[in-house]
């Protein structure tokens, strides 16, 4: 396979400098980001190597001259949309000012983690380090007490990110990371050490009592298995035994959890408690907003406002509807239909069993993202975009090094089908024979 890009690791060293620091800056910003609340001094740092990630992203672009990537400069396009559409609609300034500039930091952090993925053509260091804060989430959690507070049915955990849905969404991204190396683990105690640490984290998710994040966990264990190993389902009796072993684990430690946390308490209040009510609502007033504004929306950050609520809309597709309007939505949804159409080439057309697994475990992911959709505005979320953006980088990355296999593919096809046996073809003299047979002159020697 012929990389679009030359291989960092065969260049000048300023190329290759310039690679190392990014990728120091790529695991330090995501670890720094959750402590930002602690001192002063904390949130100026990332957004100094935030900018210096940025500028080397800029760095790669003329040395490398990248490709653009089609999803994140849509996300770029539904940002400027957005800022455009809201300096004319919006009533409350100030929060479209704030939420203006949360989006664009998470659509310039996007842009920057991909294109470096692009060139490193590897996602592993954005996941080490979303590993990294889940493992460190749960190590908090436990040290603290939180964590046993959590699986109690009368207590509310509270430890580092303060919000349960936030590190409920941590564990579960920390869970992608872990299927993404479980399919490059090689060595024999690798594997029961990732196993290991997805039951902590599944138990340090029911601790957080979040509906949403515990869902959508089951949801992508079984798409995983599908995705990934459904192939093997039937040819391999060790792999048979391994995907019903997991379906069960799962199973015993779902009913487990919902019997015996307060996990189990807010599931059966689903649909009678407050929360769930004001949810309800929230759809209401976006669908009523969005058609009183239906091709620019109430603009960013008016949704708290204009609907009456006081809170952001908690969910992606009512968030972005109501206040960017249908332009915005046809902007930012095709992002995902892009990557989803890029994963399925990848997988379908690669050669390379380790990259085809990442491609269907990628899928797995984008379905369960598109899910938790409807409970977290996804566009809104800083963390989320610093490792999608990486896996969208990376996929761009491989399917441009299919594409001079396709074409030599297709070539030797089309080649062999004007040459088919039994036709004779007729053969051309060379210009020695031709001059040989009639010279200049007209002459015979």
């Amino acid at each position: 396979m012929t990389p679009a890009i030359p291989s960092v690791t065969s260049t000048r060293p300023s190329r290759r400098l310039s690679t190392a620091l990014a990728g120091v800056l790529i695991f330090c910003i995501p670890v720094i980001m959750p402590l930002t609340g602690l001192t002063s001094w904390l949130p100026m740092l990332n957004r100094v190597l935030a900018a210096t990630l940025f500028l080397l992203y800029l760095f790669f672009l003329l040395e490398y001259r990248l490709k653009p990537i089609p999803e994140v400069w849509l996300f770029a396009a539904f940002v400027l949309w957005a800022a455009l559409s809201g300096l004319v609609v919006a009533r409350d300034e100030a929060a479209f000012d704030r939420m203006l500039l949360r989006v664009a930091m998470a659509c310039g952090l996007a842009i920057a983690v991909a294109g470096i993925a692009q060139v490193k053509r590897s996602p592993t260091v954005n996941l080490m380090a979303v590993l990294t804060v889940a493992v460190g989430f749960a190590a908090d959690s436990w040290t603290t007490g939180s964590l046993q507070a959590g699986l109690d049915s009368t207590s509310i955990r509270s430890t580092l990110p303060t919000n349960a849905n936030t590190f409920g969404i941590a564990m579960l991204a920390g869970t992608f990371a872990l299927a993404y190396f479980w399919g490059g683990a090689r060595r024999r105690f690798l594997r029961p050490s990732l196993a290991v640490l997805g039951v902590t984290l599944a138990v340090a998710l029911v601790s957080s009592a979040s509906r949403k994040s515990f869902l959508a966990l089951l949801v992508f264990l079984v798409l995983w298995m599908w995705f990934c190993y459904r192939r093997r389902f039937f040819r391999s009796i060790t792999a048979f035994l391994a995907v019903v072993l997991l379906l069960v684990g799962v199973y015993a430690f779902a009913t487990y959890a919902i019997d015996n946390s307060r996990l189990g308490v807010r599931l059966d209040n689903t649909g009678t408690d407050s929360g769930d009510q004001k949810r309800m609502l929230m759809y209401d007033s976006a669908y009523e907003l969005f058609l009183a504004h239906p091709l620019t929306g109430v603009g960013l950050g008016n949704f708290n406002s204009q609907s009456g609520i006081g809170a952001y809309s908690h969910s992606d597709y009512a968030e972005v509807l109501s206040t960017t309007g249908l332009v915005g939505a046809l902007l930012y949804f095709p992002i995902y239909v892009i990557w989803w159409r890029r994963l399925a080439r990848v997988a379908r057309k690669t050669p390379d069993p380790e990259t085809r697994y990442r491609a269907r475990l990628f899928q797995a992911i984008l379905i369960t993202m598109l899910l938790i959709g409807f409970g977290v505005p996804n566009f809104l979320q800083t963390e989320q975009w610093y490792w999608i953006g990486a896996l969208i980088g990376y996929t761009f990355a491989m399917d441009q090094d299919l594409a001079p296999r396709l074409v030599s593919a297709h070539s030797s096809r089309e080649l062999g089908r004007r040459h088919q046996p039994g036709q004779h073809y007729p053969t051309l003299p060379s210009p020695v024979a031709a001059v040989a047979v009639k010279p200049p002159n007209g002459s015979t020697r």
